[in-house]
């Protein structure tokens, strides 16, 4: 099963990985796989889960092989830390491997667990990651540490992306020249990671409930805003003059992994350019970067594209714990409201694989009931005849969907979790009955209304003032319900 994990990293048929991280995944990994009896273990663990739930080649009664696993791999994890000197590179990838085992199986929750854990050991004061004798300093060198470090990195904004709204655990990087002021390939790629991860600090700022209808933003947030967006559009100005210039006699490669970079910054630009929106209206002015999305993910997934044979033939649905496409065509398909572009995205991530938490087949079943909601028509249809087809503009505010999230089952829904082949999700959508009002009082009067369940209309983000809107109005502004997909 440890081997499977391995040919997994191995064929990255999307390029998702940059440098630091195909040496992680292609060099250090196999030799500590064979060199740690607990990073192996914990290979095993990821490699019986994908077998299990993905190629479903595991009998019922093999389930036991994946606790085994699993288990011996936290045993030895758990000796290893108690250890006078506790090899930090090998226990990081440990954990990063029992991450993806427990997301394979769609366990966010656990897997998360195992992120914090190697977050902790990067955070905490009494940490001695950049000083630890560990497995390289034994040879005079910190050569794993790096890549390492940014993988983690990478996978704190990916869980964030997963999880709207929530800020990235560990700090923002440091800016720097490249990030503000790129001018060549690697400028682009080295702040890349940077852009993501300040966009998602931003985001998860603006989306706290005291800015719960972006108004009253405070002109910290709003500056801020300006920034990324220069930012971002300064990024997309350079990779257009590098690769999309006809001017230039010859101009780079564009590689699917450097399609994946730009599907990735021109997601963060809309998102970041419309975080709390009074109306879901606002992204119909995007449309441009919209279809370049699409195009971007159909030449990296595209199997008749003679420059990306590589997946023409994949014996395996690809795999990857890094962000790749599957979060810029999910988010395609939930804001784009043309009806045939947002059901070339939905085609798409179905065959996108696995990225993470993002299993493309399930963000494709979410984003086609969406769609049935938006377009107030059902069953979901992917092709549709001529006279079907609908603009955006002919999908009214206040059937658009304004967010949805996943939810966590419980213990006595166990059962529901799968529907066939297809492993199921509690979701929670919410769209607006009416427009939000321009502008309201920042003061929360010590007597908030509750509104049932022991909600506090302030924990709603509603505020109001005497004279002003009426809380009650505000609360029933939300249309909000749950469905299992």
């Amino acid at each position: 099963m440890a081997q499977l994990t391995l040919t997994l990293f191995s064929l990255d048929p999307h390029q998702l990985h940059n440098k630091t991280s195909a040496q992680l995944f292609a060099v250090l990994l196999p030799q500590l796989a064979v060199t740690r009896p607990y990073v192996n273990a914990a290979a095993g663990a990821l490699g019986a889960a994908y077998d299990k739930c993905i190629l479903r080649r595991a009998h019922h009664q093999d389930d036991k092989l994946i606790t085994r696993l699993y288990l011996s791999a936290l045993r030895q994890v758990q000796d290893e830390l108690q250890g006078p000197e506790p090899e930090v590179v090998p226990l990081l990838i440990a954990a990063l491997l029992l991450a993806a085992a427990e997301s394979v199986q769609q366990k966010q929750r656990d897997a998360l667990c195992h992120l914090l854990g190697a977050f902790s050991m990067i955070t905490s004061p009494k940490s001695s990651l950049a000083t630890s004798p560990g497995l390289f300093a034994r040879n005079g060198t910190v050569e794993g540490l790096k890549s390492v470090q940014d993988v983690i990195y990478i996978g704190d904004y990916h869980v964030s992306m997963f999880a709207w709204g929530r800020s990235p655990l560990l700090p923002p990087l440091p800016v720097t020249t490249q990030m503000l002021y790129p001018a060549c390939i690697d400028d682009l790629t080295a702040g890349h990671d940077a852009l993501q991860q300040w966009g998602l600090h931003f985001i998860a700022k603006a989306l706290e409930p005291e800015w719960e209808e972006r108004i009253d933003f405070p002109q910290s947030l709003t500056v801020q805003q300006d920034y990324l967006i220069a930012w971002l559009k300064r990024w997309l100005r350079t990779y257009t003059s590098l690769f999309d210039n006809p001017s230039l006699r010859s101009s780079p490669h564009q590689t699917p992994h450097f399609r994946i970079l730009k599907a990735q910054t021109l997601t963060m630009f809309v998102a970041v350019s419309n975080v709390k929106p009074p109306t879901q209206v606002t992204y119909d002015a995007y449309a441009p970067q919209f279809e370049d999305i699409i195009r971007c993910a159909e030449y990296v997934l595209s199997p008749t594209d003679p420059t990306n044979s590589s997946v023409l033939n994949r014996p395996l649905l690809p795999y990857s714990p890094l962000p790749g496409i599957i979060h810029p065509l999910f988010f395609t398909a939930r804001k784009y409201r043309d009806s045939v572009s947002r059901r070339r995205a939905i085609h798409l991530l179905r065959q996108a694989g696995i990225e993470g938490p993002f299993h493309g087949d399930l963000e494709a079943h979410v984003a086609a009931r969406i769609v049935e909601i938006e377009e107030d028509r059902r069953p979901f249809k992917s092709v549709l005849a001529k006279a079907e087809v609908l603009s955006a503009s002919d999908i009214v505010d206040r059937n658009r969907v304004y967010m949805c999230w996943t939810l966590d089952y419980s213990a006595q829904d166990g059962a529901k979790r799968h529907k066939g082949d297809m492993a199921r999700r509690l979701m929670k959508f919410s769209r607006r009955r009416r427009l939000a009002p321009v502008s309201r009082s920042t003061q929360t009067p010590a007597d908030a209304l509750d509104v049932g369940d022991g909600t506090l209309a302030h924990n709603l983000g509603v505020k109001v003032e005497p004279g002003g809107y009426e809380v009650r109005d505000e609360v029933n502004m939300w249309e909000v319900w749950e469905e299992v997909l």
